[in-house]
């Protein structure tokens, strides 16, 4: 199974500092359960995550995808090896109680989906534009990737067991866990 694992630093703004990435947690479950996963780093454009993913869509060869706040565990590679389903996700909880079930942050794309699909990842990047963000910004990827999917009729499979969330919001860690290091 290909797995691909985009890097970047998250910026400064006002209120945090500049944070490091792949989270600690993170890159310790992709050494341990994913030790082949491509490394790559996404901070160069906004849109170079876009861009990877549209390279990865276009070679055809089904892919996991694990953010750098992504925390995977000990069967979330088997599973994606193994399900035959074309588009599969591991949920985790984001702001502490929501459950988030669709997004790119550990994602497998199966090659039979990219073969039915050839462009959706391209469609998908070119509509993110607007006024403040630029065709293929990151920051709203997975809003435009996730309806396309169910637009042209594609159901998620769920993957158990939640895997965990390393984003920091004004109350800590996603996580839940008070300890989580930066």
């Amino acid at each position: 199974m290909r797995v691909i694992y985009p890097v970047a630093t998250i910026a400064a703004t006002r209120e945090t500092p500049a944070i490091p990435r792949p989270h600690p947690r993170s890159d310790a479950s992709v050494r341990a359960y994913a030790p082949t996963a491509e490394r790559y780093d996404v901070s160069t454009s906004l849109t170079a995550y876009s861009e990877l993913l549209c390279r990865a869509w276009s070679e055809g060869e089904s892919f996991l995808n694990i953010e750098h706040d992504v925390e995977i565990g000990p069967a979330t590679v088997r599973q994606a090896t193994y399900c035959p389903e074309p588009w599969c996700v591991w949920p985790y909880y984001i702001t502490g109680h929501q459950l988030l079930d669709w997004s790119l942050g550990c994602v497998r794309f199966h090659a039979k989906l990219l073969r039915a699909e050839p462009d959706l990842m391209a469609v998908a990047s070119s509509k993110i534009g607007n006024r403040s963000m630029p065709p293929g910004d990151w920051h709203r990827l997975d809003a435009e990737v996730m309806p396309l999917l169910r637009e042209r009729e594609y159901i998620a499979h769920r993957h158990d067991p939640v895997i965990h969330h390393h984003h920091y919001f004004g109350e800590g860690c996603s996580c839940g866990d008070i300890a989580c290091p930066l």
